[in-house]
């Protein structure tokens, strides 16, 4: 939903999300439109790429003309078709946990992206943040459901519903 809204507000040909796993120290692409299939089995190092560098860096960027940016020529070239990009931080408080990024604006791919296009996905990843906080706090939730407090099993509601659904299959 995120990827698809995004594209269809800034009128761009490709956008992804990526998230922090803290245990590998990675971006995992989360949601994507306008790339291949298997654009989900790529990962990033924090540090690496232009991604990797919104991750570190926690501030949003904006490349208007690729070939102006000498930090980036040569990295994004061969993956965004269009002169600009844009890629903004998922951030909690002071702590980035994803990256939003954007690519192709426009129809004929030569249009670049602006401030106000910047503002925009500022905006959208504020709103991606709070979703993403709604989701942890529903798992949590869920979780609490089905888990006794005190001894971390299942509780008896669990057991019941896992019991109809074992007798029903």
């Amino acid at each position: 939903f995120v990827v698809d809204k995004t594209t269809e507000i800034l009128n761009a040909g490709k956008c992804s999300v990526m998230l922090i796993d803290h245990r590998q120290g990675e971006l995992c692409i989360k949601g994507a439109k306008g790339f291949e299939e298997n654009i989900f089995e790529h990962t990033v190092k924090i540090g690496e790429s232009i991604s990797g560098l919104v991750a570190q860096e926690g501030k949003p960027l904006l490349v208007k003309d690729i070939q102006q940016e000498p930090r980036f020529r040569h990295r994004a070239r061969s993956s965004y078709a269009g002169p600009s990009f844009m890629s903004v931080p998922i951030k909690r408080d002071e702590e980035t946990i994803g990256v939003i990024n954007v690519a192709e604006k426009g129809k004929t791919k030569d249009e670049s992206f602006d401030e106000i296009d910047l503002k925009i996905l500022c905006s959208i990843s504020r709103e991606v943040l709070v979703a993403i906080e709604n989701l942890k706090m529903y798992k949590e939730l869920l979780f609490l459901t089905i888990t006794d407090s005190l001894t971390g099993l299942h509780n008896f509601r669990h057991f019941s519903k896992t019991l109809d659904y074992e007798l029903k299959r």
